[in-house]
């Protein structure tokens, strides 16, 4: 998976605080999708150069099979 071969480079080019969050986001997609989880792309601001403080952190999670609602549903209440 992509994110797990960069993330430790990662670390090298963003802020402790950002690092983290993909790390949390990463332990929470890995928990909920394991079965079906095919790649995590990070995209966005946090890739162009334009990160700020405020900034979201877009991530696209392609898995093999669609999650069902329930799934879905504590997926998302856990990266929030």
């Amino acid at each position: 998976m992509p994110l797990n071969l960069t993330l430790g480079i990662m670390g090298e080019f963003f802020p402790a605080q950002v690092f983290k969050q993909l790390s949390h986001a990463r332990a929470v997609i890995e928990r909920h999708l394991a079965a079906t989880l095919d790649t995590i792309h990070l995209f966005g601001s946090a890739i162009d150069g334009g990160l700020k403080p405020d900034s979201d952190i877009d991530l696209l999670v392609t898995v093999s099979a669609a999650p069902n609602d329930s799934l879905r549903q504590a997926l998302m209440l856990d990266l929030l």
